[in-house]
This record gives C-alpha cells, sequence and structure tokens, in this order.
C-alpha cells in the first residue's frame, strides 16, 4: 500500500502546528483526507 504525498504534506503540517510524532501525524492524515472522524482500537 503506498502513500500520497498529499498526504505527506498534510501530515508534516499536523507535525508542525500540534507537535505530533510522524506515525501519529500519518494516521492523523489519512483520516482527514478520507473524511474519517472516528478511529476505533
Amino acid at each position: 500500500m503506498g502513500i500520497q504525498k498529499t498526504t505527506i504534506l498534510k501530515a508534516q503540517e499536523i507535525m508542525e502546528k500540534y507537535g505530533l510524532k510522524p506515525r501519529d501525524t500519518i494516521h492523523s492524515a489519512t483520516a482527514i483526507e478520507n473524511r474519517i472522524t472516528i478511529i476505533k482500537l
């Protein structure tokens, strides 16, 4: 499974704004781009 450049750019933006770890920002950016509002474990 690949990742889009837009997702990476969004993740970077989130990391800079909120100081999250890279892995967390990838999850967040992916959720935002796919309009996912709830992540269940």
